[in-house]
C-alpha cells in the first residue's frame, strides 16, 4: 500500500536544473512512496537517450536563439519545451508502478477539463486524432520513471524551427512535417491553463491513490544527490555525443522504433556498430549493436528485426 504522496511542483523553467530534480527524485523515492513531479522549461529541446544530437536538432539555430539542449536518460525521439508546454512525472517503486493506471491519471485530469484524450499506442496521447503527449519510461532493479508532456499552447513555428525529424520516421507515419501531427489543448479548449492541469493532475491522483499529497520543495531533496544529477544533466560530452563515422549507414523504421545505424567494416564483416534511436526500451539500441559485431554486412535486417 502506497504510504507516501509526494508532490513537488517546479517553479523554474531552466531545463538541465528541472531535469536533475526529476533524476534526484527517482534516485531517492522511497519503498512506500509514490512520486508526482509537475514542471515546465522554456525553450530548449529534448532528445532521447540513444539519438543522434545533430540529426534531431538545429543545434546552432536552438542556441543561438538562446535555447539548451538537453538528453533524457529515457527513449523516445525528441521534444520541444517551452512554456506552453508542460511536463509530469510518476515515479515509484516498482510494486506501485503501472504506466497504464499512470496513463489514466492524466486522460481522467484532462476529461475533467473538457479535454476527451485517447492513448494512442505505447507513449502518445491525442485528441481529435493529433498529438498532445508524447511519454518515456525508464526502469532499474527498484524504481520506474515515466514522464510525458502535455502541449497546451507551445509555438507550433519554434517546434519546426528546431526540431528536424527523421524523413524515414516522418514517411512511415504518412506525415510530412512535425508540426502537422501536434495539437495544443488550447485549441479545443481556449481557457485551459498550466494551473488548470496540475491542479486536476493533482487532485485525480490523490482521488485514485487515495492518499493526501505531502508537497515538497527542491531544498526539501538531498543537496548531494542533486549536485551529481545536475552535473549529470550538463555534461556536455553526454548532451551532445558523436556524429560517428561509418563505412556503411541504413536509415529504417523498424517495429521498435527508427535507427539510424552507423558501421564500421573490415571487408564484409562488421567490426564496430552504432545505433541512433528513438526506441522507447533503452537497453535495446546498445543490445541490437552487440549483436552486429561479427556479422556479414549483407545479414544486418536479419540481425535488426
Amino acid at each position: 500500500m502506497i504510504g507516501k504522496l509526494t508532490l513537488l511542483e517546479s517553479r523554474g523553467h531552466d531545463a538541465h536544473r528541472n531535469q536533475a530534480v526529476e533524476a534526484a527524485l527517482f534516485d531517492t523515492v522511497g519503498e512506500d512512496e509514490f512520486v508526482l513531479y509537475l514542471w515546465a522549461n522554456d525553450n530548449a529541446v529534448f532528445i532521447g537517450r540513444h539519438q543522434n544530437a545533430y540529426l534531431e536538432c538545429d543545434i546552432p539555430r536552438l542556441e543561438a536563439d538562446g535555447g539548451k539542449l538537453a538528453r533524457r536518460f529515457t527513449g523516445g525521439g525528441a521534444v520541444y519545451h517551452d512554456i506552453g508546454n508542460v511536463n509530469y512525472s510518476f515515479i515509484a517503486p516498482l510494486k506501485f508502478y503501472d504506466e497504464q493506471r499512470q496513463f489514466g491519471f492524466v486522460i481522467d485530469a484532462l476529461q475533467g477539463l473538457g479535454i476527451n484524450a485517447l492513448k494512442t499506442g505505447r507513449n502518445d496521447m491525442t485528441v481529435e486524432g493529433r498529438k498532445f503527449s508524447g511519454n518515456a519510461f525508464f526502469r532499474n532493479a527498484t524504481s520506474g520513471l515515466h514522464h510525458g508532456t502535455i502541449l497546451i499552447k507551445s509555438d507550433y513555428a519554434k517546434i519546426g524551427k528546431y526540431l528536424t525529424a527523421s524523413k524515414v520516421k516522418l514517411q512511415s507515419k504518412n506525415i510530412a512535417s512535425v508540426p502537422q501531427r501536434i495539437i495544443n489543448l488550447s485549441e479545443i479548449n481556449p481557457r485551459i491553463t498550466k494551473a488548470d492541469v496540475f491542479d486536476s493532475l493533482v487532485k485525480t491522483v490523490q482521488k485514485e491513490l487515495g492518499v493526501t499529497p505531502v508537497e515538497i520543495t527542491e531544498d526539501d531533496l538531498d543537496q548531494g544527490v542533486l549536485r551529481e544529477r545536475l552535473a549529470f544533466c550538463t555534461d556536455k560530452s553526454r548532451i551532445y555525443g558523436t556524429d560517428t563515422y561509418y563505412d556503411a549507414r541504413l536509415e529504417h523504421r523498424f517495429d521498435w522504433g527508427t535507427a539510424d545505424i552507423r558501421l564500421k567494416l573490415e571487408r564484409n564483416k562488421i567490426v564496430k556498430a552504432v545505433i541512433y534511436s528513438d526506441a522507447l526500451d533503452t537497453a535495446l539500441a546498445t543490445l541490437k549493436e552487440a549483436a552486429l559485431v561479427g556479422a556479414d554486412i549483407n545479414d544486418v535486417m536479419n540481425v535488426l528485426t
